[in-house]
């Protein structure tokens, strides 16, 4: 039963780790490619490239809340270690589950807010703040969570 564990988990966290580097792959393609043509545009005097603030913004978006649960899997989200060291598993489990609670919260908040501002769209581009704001934090939330309860598993078989 154990091992069944073992490779579920490892399992969801190599499909999730290939879905996370890819966006930080394509997002920071897109930004750096985006920014390269618009001061090209803009130093030669040949075009403007009004879309590259909001395709740029939109691009950090994404990154930013999949990128936080890339970081949550690498260790490199910000924690204090004392505290953990000494109190032991429950209270890492504590924490972890008062994260979730958090962003559970969050998405639980944020899931009504792509279909009342749907019809709002960006300036330039048109893009429905559904689309640019809300859904970058409704997947970066669960990402987020699955990432703890991953955590929370991993934390009892050792």
């Amino acid at each position: 039963m154990k091992n069944a564990i073992v490779k579920g988990v490892n399992i969801v966290d190599k499909v999730m780790f290939v879905v996370e580097v890819l966006v930080a792959i394509v997002t920071g393609t897109i930004i750096i490619a985006d920014i390269f043509y618009a001061t090209i545009g803009r130093y030669t005097n040949l075009w403007g490239a009004s879309e590259e603030v909001e395709l740029t913004t939109w691009m950090y978006i994404v990154m930013v809340f999949i990128g936080s649960s890339l970081a949550l899997r690498l260790g490199d989200h910000p924690n204090v270690t004392l505290i953990p060291r000494r109190l032991g598993r429950r209270y890492q489990t504590l924490i972890y589950v008062i994260d979730i609670v958090v962003l559970g919260v969050i998405l639980y908040a944020t899931q009504s807010l792509p279909r009342i501002y749907w019809a709002q769209k960006t300036q330039i581009m048109k893009i429905p703040s559904g689309y640019y704001y809300y859904y970058p934090i409704i997947v970066g939330c669960s990402f987020m969570i699955v990432r703890y309860i991953l955590k929370i598993i991993k934390l009892y078989l050792r």
